[in-house]
């Protein structure tokens, strides 16, 4: 397939198949994974430990929750209540899932959260 054929099929998949494609098949064991609440605060920080994604048939007949799940370590994880306010708000970090490079903008304002 070339090039231009595959940006325009990139262009007509719903928003959500980038963000589903990345959780399903690019994140690997021991990425690094941030719960955000948001531009201004963490929930929590872990690292993947499973290398694949898993269907959980159950979460999907309750509706309590998605239905496709990672296995998380977390480091650390905070309620609601207590979750880590940041300094610099995450401006631009509006996605579902991000893949955060090292030496970004993102990558320099998480280095600077104190999360262990």
């Amino acid at each position: 397939m070339s090039d231009s054929a595959k940006q325009s099929l990139r262009l007509r998949r719903p928003h959500w198949f980038e963000h589903f494609e990345m959780f399903c098949n690019e994140m690997k064991v021991d990425d690094v994974v941030v719960a955000a609440n948001g531009q201004d605060s963490i929930l929590g920080i872990g690292k993947v430990n499973k290398p694949q994604y898993e269907y959980c048939k159950e979460l999907s007949e309750k509706r309590i929750f998605f239905d496709h799940v990672r296995s998380i370590k977390w480091d650390r994880a905070q309620n609601y209540d207590k979750r880590i306010q940041l300094s610099t708000r995450l401006k631009g970090f509006d996605r579902t899932l991000l893949k955060v490079k090292a030496n970004t903008r993102f990558w320099k304002i998480l280095s600077d959260v104190d999360l262990f």
